[in-house]
């Protein structure tokens, strides 16, 4: 593989939902902080968007977006490895697959975090739908550890904790993939793993990788049994029993923290960032659902009194 060709932008195609985003997540359990990050380009409409949210205590605290901003404004650049920015919020490749800085500097927020690999990158293969819909035609991912630091307001915390990345292009059906389950953790002693269920099935298209420092191995499947919502779609905690392609499997249990619900071209996706535990170790990560919702951005009513107090810092 030539990783710095896959750090790179990507040529789109002519489709008009082809998008290029990179994504970065975190969780310091200690501190009880929680958050995403990511910036996407759409080559159709010349635009990016940038987003960043956090958790802190439980309770959404911190929220930037910057939507739909046009390249060539200067306030956008797209050239990665070397620079990702939309408005305040920059990624830059320190090391290729492996470092990266996150920042975001505005009159009210102060935020910087480094993130370090601690699995090697796991290339996806193409999961599409029945319809052949994609979410993200060619993607890779990789877990890492996460320190820095983030200050708006009166507050002020420290981040040493793990996350994940993700560097996806292709179409991007947001809601016409029906529906799909992304679940990243990461672990104390080093491993992470990484499961993701696309469309509502059968047959299923279950991928996803179990990884450490020695490589990467497939997983192949995912039993879960959600607590507190049957559908899982905001859960309050799950037992999952993960199974690998060379016969191993592994059972594990969440717990829910913090959630965050996101509206996109249809779809609802909700964030649910908490701690796991596997064979007595702990570990930190999110389960992301996106479902299609009946009623449009009127589906997103019953989370409006958990958003109180958040804080929206847009400039």
């Amino acid at each position: 593989m030539d990783l710095a060709a896959l750090e790179k932008k990507h040529p789109p195609s002519f489709d008009p939902c082809w998008q290029e985003s990179w994504y970065f997540n975190f969780s310091d359990p200690g501190n009880n902080v929680y958050g995403l990050t990511r910036i996407g380009y759409r080559p159709s409409k010349n635009k990016a968007d940038g987003l960043l949210l956090a958790s802190i205590n439980g309770k959404p605290a911190l929220l930037y977006p910057a939507l739909g901003k046009r390249l060539g404004s200067g306030r956008v650049t797209i050239d990665p490895p070397d620079m990702l920015q939309v408005d305040n919020l920059c990624f830059t490749c320190r090391s290729i697959m492996d470092t990266w800085q996150l920042s975001l500097k505005t009159r009210r927020v102060d935020l910087d975090l480094a993130w370090a690999t601690m699995t090697g990158p796991y290339l996806y293969p193409e999961v599409a739908t029945d319809t052949g819909r994609s979410a993200a035609a060619d993607h890779y991912e990789q877990a890492g550890r996460v320190t820095g630091h983030i200050r708006f307001g009166n507050t002020d915390i420290n981040v040493n904790g793990w996350g994940q990345r993700d560097h996806s292009w292709g179409p991007r059906h947001w809601s016409g993939v029906g529906d799909w389950t992304w679940i990243s953790a990461q672990f104390e002693s080093g491993w992470a793993f990484n499961h993701w269920h696309l469309g509502a099935g059968p047959p299923a298209k279950t991928c996803g990788f179990v990884g450490d420092a020695a490589g990467n191995r497939d997983l192949i499947k995912a039993d879960i049994d959600w607590q507190g919502d049957a559908q899982g779609r905001k859960p309050s905690g799950a037992r999952l029993e993960l199974s690998m392609a060379d016969g191993e499997k592994r059972d594990m249990s969440f717990t829910a923290k913090t959630m965050w619900p996101l509206y996109k071209d249809g779809a609802i996706i909700t964030e649910t960032f908490g701690v796991f535990s596997c064979r007595g170790e702990n570990g930190v990560g999110v389960v992301e659902r996106l479902f299609v919702p009946r009623l449009g951005p009127l589906s997103l009513m019953p989370y409006v009194p958990k958003m109180a107090g958040m804080a929206l810092y847009s400039r």
